[in-house]
């Protein structure tokens, strides 16, 4: 039976027969002697080489961690038609903010990609493009090996140049 630490995310057991320690004490001056001419320790000398049995090694994911997400458009909604805006959303886990994930806004037709920063925020510059009306900018994150995918939807309003 073994206690595991909450922090660990993976465990490896290795049994070994039992250690020849006293023997090794015993050999210590000789095992002195060959480092000293090969300039390296001889591996008996400073090893347990005994091994019985070995797991390879268990992942496992800790209770108390929930890999659920939120993305949060937090960017402009509207601008005008030849300007430029910038779309942006926060992305976040349940051990806070995300950072170095990818979130992809897909806006009038266009897709654009940006890279989260330590706060968790993503941001793209974007030319406006007409004709006016309403759009919609969908913000998405695909998920990883430790986050579930997420996205946000948002009405982006284009007004006219004059």
């Amino acid at each position: 039976t073994i206690d595991v630490p909450d922090t660990s995310t993976w465990l490896r057991a290795e049994v070994y027969y039992k250690d020849a320690g006293e023997l090794r004490k015993e050999l210590q001056p000789f095992c002195d002697q060959i480092a000293s001419w090969s300039g390296e320790q001889v591996a008996y000398c400073t090893s347990r080489l005994a091994v019985v049995a070995m797991t390879s090694p268990i992942y496992f994911e800790s209770q108390q961690f929930d890999p659920a997400t939120t993305l949060v458009y937090d960017g402009a909604t509207s601008a005008k038609v030849g300007s430029s805006t910038t779309l942006s959303a926060v992305l976040t886990g349940s051990d806070g903010p995300i950072s170095g994930a990818g979130v992809e806004f897909s806006f009038h037709g266009t897709t654009y990609d940006a890279t989260t920063n330590d706060a968790g925020r993503a941001s793209a510059t974007v030319k406006v493009n007409g004709p006016p009306g309403s759009y919609e900018v969908v913000s998405s994150f695909g998920g990883s090996d430790r986050y579930s995918p997420t996205q946000d939807r948002d009405t982006f309003t284009v007004t006219s140049g004059h």
